[in-house]
């Protein structure tokens, strides 16, 4: 496919480019985009989402999120993945309890969801909020990147309040247990490499204001 896709700039240079990762590596969903979520009511994302696992990091050279939902009959071209119709699993999960030829699968994977919302209320903010994935998570809505973590036993929060618009939309995970060299685990360790999204997700609403900090002290 992507030696005929549209969606990449440059297909044969795609095919080559190690570098591929760099513009979804912002590392910018940490501790400072966090929302506190207890007494808050969240709608619950979990449940059966698309899933592929992508085995030569294929998916951000083809830019499979940025491909529209089209009807089989109408392609022209085969394609390597569609994010919004074939094999699902449940979230939260992970990969390799689900599936005997997933046990030792250490790579990409992707996960979409349809998402439906009202129009979001003068005053009122909207964030997605992930329990956890192990262990690059990269977040795209509606073919748009909006940010990636790097953790995975720590939950993150993204603002979507323009991301979501009125009506169907569609939120891509691209989760990814690869072991490198520059974090723990090592390559080489006693340790077994789980993968995917393991624990909730669900939107939540605020207040156009939040508290970053407060204290207490006497007086």
């Amino acid at each position: 496919m992507l030696e005929r896709s549209d969606l990449a700039d440059n297909a044969l240079q795609c095919l080559h480019d190690e570098d591929y990762d760099r513009p979804y590596n912002l590392q910018n969903l940490n501790a400072e985009t966090l929302i506190f979520t207890r007494g808050r009511e969240g709608r619950s994302l979990d449940g059966e989402w698309n899933f592929c696992v992508d085995l030569l990091d294929t998916g951000l050279r083809q830019k499979w999120f940025s491909m529209l939902p089209e009807a089989a009959e109408k392609r022209i071209e085969p394609w390597d993945y569609d994010p919004y119709e074939g094999e699902t699993v449940p979230v939260p999960s992970c990969w390799q309890m689900l599936k005997e030829k997933w046990y030792f699968f250490e790579g990409s994977a992707w996960y979409t969801k349809s998402v439906s919302v009202d129009e979001l209320l003068p005053g009122r903010r909207r964030f997605l909020r992930v329990g956890a994935a192990q262990y690059d998570c990269k977040i795209f809505i509606n073919g748009t990147f909006i940010g990636n973590h790097y953790g995975g036993s720590t939950p993150f929060c993204v603002e979507v309040s323009d991301a979501l618009t009125p009506g169907q939309n569609w939120i891509m995970l691209c989760v990814n247990n690869t072991r490198t060299l520059d974090r723990v685990p090592m390559r080489n360790t006693d340790w077994f490499n789980y993968g995917g999204v393991y624990r909730e997700v669900a939107l939540y609403e605020t207040g156009a204001t939040v508290i970053r900090d407060v204290f207490a002290r006497l007086d």
